[in-house]
């Protein structure tokens, strides 16, 4: 659990608030999309599975990039 006290200082109230903002656009997004794609383009399921992950594999390799 985080201490509520930390929200007092501005810089992690906004980074929190940022990053809670974010992971809600990402979820929507991993699950949207190949709903999606299944609606709009009539794709079967594993067809819509090898359009989306190239996308999901994209910020793994961005990170072990990264950190070396």
């Amino acid at each position: 659990m985080v201490d509520p006290r930390l929200f007092r200082d501005r810089a992690f109230a906004a980074s929190a608030s940022a990053s809670l903002l974010h992971h809600f656009a990402l979820f929507a997004a991993v699950f949207r999309v190949p709903l999606y794609f299944q609606s709009a383009f009539w794709a079967i399921l594993v067809v819509v599975a090898l359009t989306v992950v190239p996308a999901l594999l994209l910020p793994a390799g961005e990170a072990r990039r990264t950190s070396t």
